[in-house]
């Protein structure tokens, strides 16, 4: 099946979806694609076992923190066996699809500490969760790389308790409760051009929007998605990570598009 044809498959389903509300519609071209192989990161002799550090900045520099959260980004790999990057876990495919469109991906694993040396040569920060609290030193961190004009994509989850992701209230941010289902009330922004629809999966709600907020998406009047300007640099709320480990286009090709606008070019 050609680019061609494909393109005219995903424009019917996105018309059908329009008019006839929640279907099977693919998400993704990778939905009526064979999927494509891992790329040479992790088919080469020399694939990385552990982290590694990136040791020049570049715009096309992404961390994934993934070194606060539960399970949503590592599962099943276990602190036991070590994180290994190459190796199946949740996370997996949305980080071969990064690398596969250009950028260096690094994800952190669970229990590493998060310090100015390994924020200094990222552009793109993806915070996965904040199940286990972030120390003074690592808050100062997260700080000094938004003071320096890092982007920040804040991953939420359900959070029902009363406990606070301090790293999310450091940017004004609160997020509270449990969302699930379909988010289909999108507001107008690059960030939500073209999307129908998509999952919120174990999901949470922002509390107290704060006023430079652009909300970009609500789920029974509650929003669940939103950006913002903080410091010297931008931060994107997302509710859960589900449509991160689903690659669910439009969005993730506009979340790269997005992350594209670096000013240090």
């Amino acid at each position: 099946m050609d680019a061609k044809t494909i393109t005219k498959y995903l424009l019917a389903y996105a018309i059908m979806g329009s008019i006839f509300g929640s279907c099977n519609i693919p998400q993704t071209i990778a939905d009526l694609l064979t999927p494509v192989p891992e790329v040479e990161y992790c088919l080469t002799e020399e694939a990385p076992t552990s982290f590694e550090l990136a040791t020049s900045f570049s715009c096309e520099n992404i961390l994934i923190d993934a070194s606060h959260g539960g399970t949503s980004w590592w599962h099943p790999q276990l602190p036991e066996t070590g994180f290994v990057p190459c190796e199946d876990h949740e996370g997996k495919k949305f980080a071969r699809f990064l690398r596969e469109s250009g950028f260096r991906v690094d994800e952190v694993p669970r229990g590493h500490q998060i310090t100015d040396e390994l924020l200094q040569n990222y552009y793109i920060i993806f915070r996965t969760s904040g199940f286990r609290a972030y120390d003074d030193t690592e808050l100062q961190a997260y700080s000094n790389a938004l003071a320096d004009g890092k982007a920040l994509i804040m991953i939420a989850e359900h959070r029902e308790d009363s406990t606070e992701d301090k790293l999310a209230t450091t940017t004004g941010l609160n997020y509270h409760g449990y969302v699930n289902g379909e988010l289909r009330d999108f507001t107008e922004h690059d960030l939500t051009a073209g999307i129908y629809r998509f999952e919120i999966v174990k999901g949470s709600e922002i509390i107290d929007v704060p006023p430079d907020m652009d909300v970009l998406g609500t789920m029974y009047d509650r929003p669940v998605m939103g950006v913002m300007p903080f410091s010297n640099s931008k931060v994107l709320f997302l509710s859960d990570i589900y449509v991160l480990k689903k690659v669910q286009q439009p969005f993730i090709q506009n979340l790269i598009n997005w992350m594209l606008q670096c000013p240090f070019r």
